[in-house]
């Protein structure tokens, strides 16, 4: 459930897309509202390592043929790693 601060500014920004761009200092001469809702992200990794000495978590992600989103899956499967276990992650990726 919804906040009412966080009501009362996902209505302001509805309103006006634009304003809020130019409040927040982003370029742009038109604006429309996108579906916000994430929740259908399911994605796994190939593999995720927790290192320490630094800690960090390595993400290696393998492939065996050449795909073109390839460096777009890896960008996603990075956040969604450091937003689940709030370390910096370090990915590699390749092609067998």
């Amino acid at each position: 459930m919804a906040k009412p601060f966080d009501a009362a500014t996902k209505h302001l920004v509805e309103v006006d897309p634009l304003a809020w761009l130019r409040y927040v200092g982003l370029p742009g001469t038109e604006a429309e509202l996108m579906d916000a809702d994430l929740s259908t992200v399911t994605s796994e990794a190939d593999r995720i390592i927790h290192v320490r000495g630094p800690e960090y978590l390595a993400h290696i992600e393998m492939q065996a043929s050449y795909k073109t989103d390839m460096h777009v899956r890896v960008l996603v499967y990075g956040v969604l790693a450091f937003a689940k276990y709030g370390l910096p992650v370090q990915s590699w990726r390749g092609s067998f």
